[in-house]
């Protein structure tokens, strides 16, 4: 049995324009992610690109801050999976990190079922600071 990881994925940028560049990539798995999740499977890249895009697309949910969406740098993303993809999941983060290096990608996941929480703060495909508690009773939500 594997368990849900609920991953929320606060983005800041350094234009509208790169926050909307962004959110596209976060729908789309990079044709390196899709190369590496074939070869490991023996598949064919393009049918694995429908499975995978289901798996790792972030939706976003609103934006950060009282803003006009024209003037907007900051936006929410969310996707939840099953604990036995974390590692694609994590992948596809830290490549859309790395095509974005200025933008930082602050990222907080719980898996409820083991009542566990963490933080990851992610710039330029490169993990800066990150925090775990395994031992959590409740967790928090805003």
């Amino acid at each position: 049995m594997s368990n849900w990881i609920d991953l929320r994925l606060d983005v800041l940028a350094a234009s509208p324009d790169e926050i909307n560049k962004i959110e596209a990539a976060l729908q789309q798995p990079c044709e390196e992610l899709l190369k590496w999740v074939a070869q490991r499977d023996g598949t064919d890249p393009e049918k694995t690109a429908a499975p995978l895009k289901a798996l790792v697309t972030f939706k976003p949910t609103r934006n950060l801050g009282l803003v006009d969406p024209s003037f907007n740098k900051a936006r929410r993303f969310e996707n939840s999976f099953r604990d036995r993809v974390t590692g694609i999941v994590w992948s596809h983060v830290y490549f859309v990190s790395q095509d974005f290096p200025t933008a930082i990608f602050l990222a907080e996941h719980l898996n409820m079922m083991v009542s566990s929480a963490g933080k990851r703060v992610i710039r330029a495909g490169q993990e800066i600071r990150s925090t775990y508690d395994g031992n959590q009773q409740a967790q928090g939500f805003e």
